[in-house]
């Protein structure tokens, strides 16, 4: 199976976990200031924005390879989604998602905007 593939069932995988915590999710795969975000959901009054990682392999945790430049990447295009539809005064939060062939971790609050 190639990479996109298994890109496609890892979000795929994501997204039904996160709808059956109680995640309601507005968008998949946005563009936003040039950035493309894996999930955009609401959750608990916070506009969230998730980064998907998946692995098969048992040497470090998905999150881990969540890198400053992806995170800062996700801040700006945060940014760019809450001015483009006014959502000014919005909480907003970045959560990651790892898949893993044990199942799926959401970690809340991975990193914030001050990245």
């Amino acid at each position: 199976m190639n990479r996109r593939a298994k890109g496609y069932i890892a979000e795929e995988t994501a997204v039904a976990f996160l709808k059956k915590k109680g995640y309601r999710i507005i968008a998949r795969n946005v563009k936003s200031a040039g950035v493309e975000v894996d999930v955009i959901a609401e959750e608990g009054g916070d506009l969230v924005f998730v980064e998907v990682k998946s692995s098969d392999t048992a040497f470090a945790a998905p999150a881990e390879r969540v890198t400053p430049r992806q995170m800062h990447r996700y801040v700006t295009a945060a940014k760019g989604y809450v001015q483009s539809r006014n959502l000014f005064g919005v909480n907003v939060r970045f959560d990651v998602a790892e898949v893993t062939a044990c199942g799926v971790n959401v970690i809340v609050n991975a990193f914030d905007a001050a990245r």
